[in-house]
């Protein structure tokens, strides 16, 4: 049985560079900021689900 089934709407990302500095005193103990090609990025997902069952529920 599948955990989550839904169909994803109105999918927006926006990533953007930040300070590492900025979020370091927010990372759970045992994380580590990735970096990509030496920069630090946010993401911001939003999304809509429809038709949304969850283990089979509507």
């Amino acid at each position: 049985m599948k955990f989550l089934k839904a169909e994803w709407r109105k999918l927006a990302i926006i990533n953007y560079e930040i300070d590492p500095e900025i979020l370091i005193k927010y990372l759970p103990k045992g994380t580590e900021l990735d970096f990509y090609k030496r920069k630090c990025y946010v993401s911001l997902v939003g999304f809509m689900f429809l038709n949304t069952k969850l283990l089979g529920l509507y």
